[in-house]
């Protein structure tokens, strides 16, 4: 009996895609609500099974990439959501139903894309896996530990000064807008506060990369400089994902990151809405894919019907986020508000997928460029960190982008491009602080 289990193993990533697989067969196909669209339908649901096998059956067998974070966004976000709203006649900020063909024309190009994600991603790590790359390799200076704890400390610090020593700040969300009025130095102090809370994240990683061991004081400024609490939802996956995969070992075991990732969503994800200060409501279940936590194909779809293209002025006004409307007169807003305003909303302050942003920028085209672009860097990216030896900051930067990733595709670019250029400079303060230390050597200190 024991020769007949040992022969005949059990692939659990083929059990977890059969099981989901078949969960999500009844889903799509139960005739409920008051809309059914029988080839919308299996459109998406061609998507999802899609996404499923690139999570679990794909070339990528590490536990947790680039790769599997894409796919978890597409199931739930451009599978799973549009059949429950389809089905429900849902719509959003009223402005109105989307009619089926176009569920119908945009379920087509997501099948597309998904079948031309996993070709190219397939290819790519077939490559380089068989190349031989430079990669740079880790050159942190392991004699500088009080400057560490300087570091988070000055870190914390400067960000209680930025809100003004306000406790309600630090440990609860602010509504929409009220941190970029009431913060310390006006857009300037808004700016320095997305880049300082994520300094003691960055130490405390960097912490256990050089030392091996974890340091309980370092871990507290991460709390209190970016408490779970006072972060919007994007930010609390980007920056504690990396801490867990860190400091649990648990959450490198094989299916935990794409099961904490699913019951993230499902569960935590609606939960935290609970900590808004302009919100109180909790979504679970059908209710939750109904609600406006889940609006990026709706908002897609209605700029799809719109057939809005701008030719590369959206993607120039994201990169160039840091001019003041002053000084750039019709300034594009981010796509998802542009968007908004269009359709008549009654809210704008809303979400743009980032395939949309590709529709946006240039057409049908437009979505296939920036595929392509987000597919080369997660293959590149999950084949350096997984197989080659890199750098501590860009193990860092890559843990970081896991969670990242899931707002990036939710969008919009605006503000995205802004979240991750933050977290860079971050990065570079770290590096450049920990060298001027060290070259200074301050005796008292280190």
């Amino acid at each position: 009996m024991n020769r007949f289990f040992s022969t005949y193993t059990i692939n659990t990533n083929v059990v977890a895609f059969m099981i989901l697989s078949f969960v999500s067969l009844i889903i799509f196909y139960n005739d409920s609500g008051s809309n059914y669209n029988f080839r919308a339908i299996t459109q998406f649901f061609i998507v999802a099974l899609l996404s499923l096998y690139g999570i679990f059956l794909s070339i990528d067998k590490w536990s947790f990439s680039l790769n599997k974070t894409y796919h978890i966004f597409t199931y739930f976000f451009i599978a799973l959501a549009p059949v429950i709203q389809l089905k429900n006649e849902v719509s959003f900020f009223r402005a109105g139903i989307i009619k089926d063909e176009i569920y119908i024309k945009l379920g087509f190009i997501l099948v597309l894309v998904q079948i031309v994600y996993l070709i190219i991603y397939g290819l790519l790590i077939s490559i380089l896996k068989r190349k031989k790359f430079l990669t740079t390799v880790n050159d942190e200076n392991n004699n500088i530990i009080k400057a560490f704890f300087l570091i988070s400390s000055l870190a914390f610090i400067l960000f209680l000064i930025l809100v003004k020593f306000d406790i309600n700040v630090i440990f609860k969300r602010p509504p929409n807008h009220w941190q970029k009025e009431n913060t310390n130095f006006g857009l300037i102090g808004y700016t320095l506060l997305l880049i300082i809370r994520a300094v003691p994240i960055i130490v405390l990683i960097l912490y256990k990369y050089i030392y091996n061991r974890s340091n309980y004081y370092l871990f507290i400024l991460v709390l209190l400089t970016a408490f779970p609490l006072s972060l919007n939802r994007g930010d609390l996956v980007t920056y504690y994902l990396p801490i867990l995969l860190i400091f649990v070992p648990l959450m490198k075991k094989k299916m935990v990151y794409p099961i904490s990732f699913f019951l993230g969503v499902l569960f935590l994800f609606p939960f935290f809405n609970l900590f808004r200060s302009d919100r109180n409501a909790i979504y679970i279940g059908g209710e939750l894919f109904q609600s406006a936590h889940l609006d990026a194909f709706y908002n897609f779809a209605n700029l799809l019907n719109l057939g809005v293209i701008t030719y590369g002025r959206q993607l120039l006004g994201s990169l160039l986020f840091f001019i003041q409307e002053s000084s750039w007169q019709n300034r594009p807003v981010g796509t998802g508000q542009m968007m908004a305003e269009l359709s008549h909303y009654s809210y704008t302050n809303v979400s743009m997928p980032f395939l949309g942003e590709g529709y946006a920028n240039f057409g049908i085209v437009g979505v296939f460029i920036f595929l392509i672009a987000l597919v080369v860097f997660n293959a590149y990216s999950d084949v350096l960190f997984h197989e080659r030896k890199s750098s501590i900051r860009f193990k860092i930067f890559y843990l970081f982008f896991l969670g990242f990733e899931f707002y990036l595709l939710r969008g919009d670019l605006y503000s995205s491009v802004k979240k991750v250029l933050s977290f860079l400079i971050a990065l570079l303060m770290v590096k450049f602080a920990l060298f001027f230390l060290n070259k200074l050597r301050f005796k008292l200190l280190l």
